[in-house]
């Protein structure tokens, strides 16, 4: 890990380091911190080092978190992330990340470090799992994985006790993990235009439940009545 101390810069150098971020042409922000790793990241420029996507996605790269660390927001959508770094865990003030519209198909395992995290935007990837360390977000609350390419979720996904609202509307799961019934406060499961050909037993847990979105899945009416039976207060839409 580079050491991101204050530096022994002179008033000139910081100043030039300030030119060269705050400059519209993205190749100068990129030399300003590919400096910045040989010589140490000056407090002062903190600020103008997150003040834009691309900084922050920089600052994830290179190993630059120290201008990161209070922030407890982080948009990086619509960057072409083809990864996202395992830095992403040592930003453990977060309460909300958005790394959605990008070209994901994997999440780091350091994405469980981030326990105060309460929304999760991952829509719009090409995710094909998830690491087991997702269910060490035991503050999450919402979570988007809508158009992504997962056929299955981990197990760990029950220890989700705060969630409210997740979104796994077109992907191609198959089936659900029994511990989905752990969610016991969750309002809304959007599971639209999946390949589910029946829930778990235990989705009849989930009695705070007040959406339940099955349409364009090969369930059949049978399945859905049985289902609409556990949850008499749940809007069944099929």
């Amino acid at each position: 890990m580079i050491p991101h101390v204050t530096t022994d810069l002179s008033v000139e150098e910081i100043k030039h380091l300030f030119n060269l971020l705050a400059n519209d042409d993205e190749n100068n922000v990129y030399l300003a911190f590919t400096l910045m790793q040989g010589v140490g990241v000056p407090k002062v420029l903190h600020q103008e080092m997150k003040n834009s996507r691309y900084k922050l996605r920089l600052c994830l790269e290179m190993d630059i978190t120290e201008p990161l660390e209070t922030l407890d927001n982080i948009l990086l959508s619509n960057l072409n992330l083809q990864y996202l770094p395992a830095t992403i865990g040592q930003l453990t003030r977060l309460k909300s990340l958005d790394v959605s519209f990008n070209h994901l198909k994997t999440c780091p395992n350091t994405i469980g470090e981030l326990y105060q995290v309460e929304v999760l935007l991952l829509q719009y990837n090409q995710l094909q799992s998830l690491p087991t360390s997702i269910g060490d977000l035991k503050n999450l609350q919402y979570l988007s994985l809508m158009r992504n390419r997962l056929s299955e979720l981990p197990n760990e996904i029950g220890q989700w006790y705060y969630m409210r609202e997740l979104d796994l509307t077109n992907n191609i799961l198959y089936h659900l993990p029994a511990t989905i019934g752990n969610l016991c406060r969750m309002t809304k499961l959007l599971l639209r235009n999946n390949q589910l050909t029946h829930l778990p037993e235990s989705i009849q847990n989930l009695q705070s439940l007040r959406l339940l979105d099955l349409r364009y899945n090969p369930i059949s009416t049978q399945n859905i009545q049985q289902i609409r039976q556990w949850l008499p207060r749940t809007e069944v839409r099929f």
